[in-house]
């Protein structure tokens, strides 16, 4: 059984009851070679540290004295695994209110297992609210061009359920720290730029936290334009028309510009 590390970047905003949640739905895969790298993105309440320190798994925590933002903690994350004495076949993303679903490493693992040109895929997710209750479900494409094709307005791969190759980042590559653009759909971008094959299971196998504050993450308006340019040049990549793509993708650029109340109530009915 190839082994599998998770990262997991936890912040300030961190709620107790949520992450407890989040790490208990790891400890619960029916996938059992797993080793969780936690790292702590600046100072976080006692309690945190007490549930991280507690979490009866095998993990390694790293600290930093102070938030270095997303990216950075992942970046560390990924050299920390890289650094590791065991090999790690892949490396799967976590995110601190989320949820995996008891089978979700285990499925994962055997789809990149099946798809050896694929380096990165993801799932389907589930939405939950702030109390754990379902809202809707939102499919991945599941095809790399259709990928491609809907960059515009669509995330690739659904970050909290990304799982990589362990090898991809020994080639260089890594978040980018110093773009305006999400960290997410940055690499998703790169990996495509570069002719890296994407993909993703029909599956649903996370639950995925809606808030308020991710409605407005999601369509920031802070290097809106940049993003819209970096959309549409990725876009290109198909070669196909894509006038529809590109009306969608400027309705999201709108958006982006719109007030925060406009956003939430967006997000949240499309999601």
């Amino acid at each position: 059984m190839k082994n599998i590390a998770i990262i997991l970047s936890i912040y300030k905003t961190a709620e107790l009851n949520l992450l407890s949640k989040a790490l208990e739905s790891i400890k619960n895969q029916t996938y059992k070679n797993i080793k969780l790298f936690i790292c702590i993105d600046g100072p976080v309440s006692s309690n945190i540290y007490e549930l991280i320190n507690n979490f009866d798994f095998n993990k390694k925590i790293i600290k930093n004295d102070s938030a270095l933002g997303l990216a950075q903690a992942l970046n560390h994350l990924i050299e920390h695994v890289l650094s590791d004495d065991i090999f790690f076949e892949y490396i799967a993303r976590m995110d601190e209110d989320d949820i995996s679903l008891c089978d979700r490493i285990e499925k994962q693992s055997i789809f990149m297992d099946n798809n050896l040109n694929i380096v990165a895929s993801g799932c389907s997710i589930a939405t939950i609210d702030s109390k754990g209750l379902r809202l809707k479900f939102r499919n991945s494409e599941t095809n790399h061009l259709q990928m491609i094709e809907r960059f515009g307005y669509r995330t690739p791969i659904f970050h909290p359920t990304a799982i990589f190759r362990s090898n991809l980042f020994r080639n260089d590559i890594r978040y980018n720290i110093s773009t305006s653009i999400p960290e997410d759909l940055y690499i998703w971008g790169e990996l495509i730029e570069r002719g890296y094959i994407l993909g993703n299971m029909p599956d649903v196998l996370l639950e995925y936290r809606i808030t308020n504050k991710t409605a407005i993450d999601r369509l920031q308006s802070s290097g809106c334009l940049n993003l819209l340019i970096f959309r549409l040049k990725i876009m290109n990549k198909s070669r196909k028309k894509i006038s529809m793509n590109t009306f969608l993708t400027i309705c999201r650029f709108l958006v982006s510009l719109s007030p925060s109340w406009v956003k939430i109530a967006l997000y949240r009915f499309y999601s």
